[in-house]
């Protein structure tokens, strides 16, 4: 039923009970279905196969389904290969209306590159909650990186450059 039937939920719920039942052998079918043109069934595959100790974390195609579970580690490590795919994942969260999944983006964008993050930090330090903006202006003020981009962003009328700058450090 995995591979043969037509339809898409028996296909799910097959895979979802392979990761249930635990035996290893089904790695290989359910790894197949990670490049099945079913969304649905990737994602039921894929937690299927985390639930058999087998994480395709390496995969930024799978970053919605690590952010939605809150698989935080998850998603830093494939920052480290790939961080505008979490950035561009992170961003939307920040628009989360629970503060907890907006704190652990802001905490991951802030362990980022900057080059990377830098657009993501700004929108967090907008955040509605004063500790969160705190946090991600705490992150920008402590990044010598984030804050010499800044000061190449601004326009280059006289002083204002300068007068940011020392504005921006004394955050």
């Amino acid at each position: 039923a995995l591979r043969t039937s037509a339809d898409p939920v028996r296909r799910r719920v097959a895979a979802e009970t392979l990761g249930r039942i635990g035996d290893r052998a089904a790695l290989a079918p359910l790894r197949a279905l990670l490049d099945d043109p079913d969304r649905d069934l990737r994602a039921v595959a894929a937690e299927a196969l985390v639930a058999l100790g087998d994480v395709p974390a390496s995969d930024p195609a799978w970053l919605a389904l690590w952010v939605e579970q809150g698989a935080w580690e998850i998603c830093r490590s494939i920052g480290a290969q790939a961080p505008e795919a979490v950035v561009a994942e992170l961003t939307g969260v920040l628009q989360d209306t629970r503060a907890y999944r907006r704190s652990q983006a802001i905490s991951l964008l802030l362990d980022l590159p900057t080059e990377a993050a830098l657009g993501a930090r700004l929108l967090a330090s907008r955040d509605a909650l004063p500790e969160l903006r705190a946090r991600a202006v705490t992150g920008l003020r402590s990044d010598p990186a984030s804050l010499a981009r800044l000061v190449e962003l601004l326009p280059d009328l006289p002083g204002v450059r300068v007068d940011l700058a020392q504005y921006f450090s004394g955050l």
